[in-house]
């Protein structure tokens, strides 16, 4: 679909090279955020994860959405014990 923009801005007559640097400065935030959600268990333990992911708005919405993903279907208990804790911290901040 992607190709399909940029026949689009053609069209329009709107500045192609422009459009890719936004593309480009999206793609290299969606990276960004990828990473920073990324929890290297050997590195930070769960709390200071979520606590670290709780000081980025973006970070913690994502994070709150994923956590309820994981834990709509059949959580287990130690799940449940998990983002129950997560989920406040997650909130608390939210609150600030």
């Amino acid at each position: 679909y992607l190709h399909d923009t940029l026949e689009s801005v053609k069209k329009a007559g709107l500045d192609e090279k422009q459009l890719m640097k936004e593309i480009e400065e999206i793609s290299l935030k969606a990276l960004e955020y990828v990473k920073a959600l990324t929890h290297d268990k050997d590195k930070e333990d769960y709390k200071e994860y979520i606590r670290r992911v709780a000081k980025n708005r973006v970070l913690r919405i994502i994070k709150i959405c994923d956590m309820i993903d994981n834990v709509t279907e059949t959580p287990t208990e130690k799940q449940k014990i998990k983002y129950k804790e997560g989920f406040k911290i997650l909130l608390k901040e939210g609150l600030k």
